[in-house]
């Protein structure tokens, strides 16, 4: 009954004179409970105030918190590694495309045109800059095949001319 002496638990003797306590332990049934005590001082009555309740009970908004903010995190995690994933794609690509850009030209394959001209970006500048070295480089290389055929030419003209002069002087 409600006034019948309570068995020796560290809950009801555990409480100091005009103190309080929390803690979880067993109860008075022998089941695990979480446990509030007072000790009443004031009236010359040794008495102590004891609430318990269920561990699970009282325990269960905590877990159940800890299942959400579990799932929380799962979330933000999936969230964070497919953005990351997704601006590491938007950063590779383009490099892998310039580098190819990159190769042609020093391949001297100055007919491919350089992508990623069009972009508004630090890529873009890149590509952009590519772009005017390849043009640069093609008419470079036009020029040096022009100047080696004039080059020829020269020294097939002057080489006819002297082969002309020669049978002239050898009375051809």
């Amino acid at each position: 009954t409600l006034l019948d002496p309570l068995p020796d638990l560290p809950q009801i003797g555990g409480v100091l004179p005009g103190g309080s306590l929390v803690m979880e332990g067993p109860g008075i049934g022998g089941q695990q409970v979480v446990v509030a005590a007072h000790d009443v001082d004031g009236i010359g009555l040794d008495w102590r105030i004891v609430a318990e309740v269920d561990r699970d009970e009282a325990l269960a908004s905590l877990i159940q918190l800890g299942r959400r903010m579990l799932v929380l995190v799962a979330i933000g995690t999936a969230v964070g590694v497919g953005l990351g994933w997704l601006i590491a794609r938007s950063v590779t690509r383009p490099l892998a495309r310039l580098g190819q850009a990159m190769e042609r030209v020093a391949a001297k394959e100055f007919d491919a045109p350089v992508t990623e001209t069009g972009r508004a970006d630090e890529f873009g500048a890149l590509a952009r800059i590519l772009d005017g070295f390849r043009t640069e480089l093609a008419a470079s290389e036009a020029a040096a095949r022009a100047l080696e055929q004039t080059r020829i030419d020269q020294a097939e003209a002057v080489d006819s001319l002297g082969r002309g002069l020669r049978r002239l002087a050898e009375g051809d």
